[in-house]
């Protein structure tokens, strides 16, 4: 049984304004040690895989900057 899971949280402007939140930020999230840790991710922190089939994927919708592997397969 598959189970699809979608968390939703209200930012007040004043919070986003101080996070410089835009519609453009990225965000990773992962699951580790119990939590789901949520993190701002910028265009630096974003790391290419030299031998992803899918280079021409510009959103590299597949690729997990925080373990630096693909997940298509998984």
């Amino acid at each position: 049984m598959d189970i699809n899971f979608r968390l939703t949280f209200d930012v007040s402007p004043m919070i986003a304004d101080a996070l410089e939140l835009s519609e453009d930020t990225m965000f990773e999230t992962y699951y580790d040690d119990g939590k789901i840790i949520v993190q701002t991710v910028d265009d630096n922190d974003l790391v290419e895989d030299a031998n992803c089939e899918f280079d021409e994927c510009e959103e590299r919708s597949h690729f997990c900057p925080h373990c630096s592997e693909c997940t298509y397969y998984e």
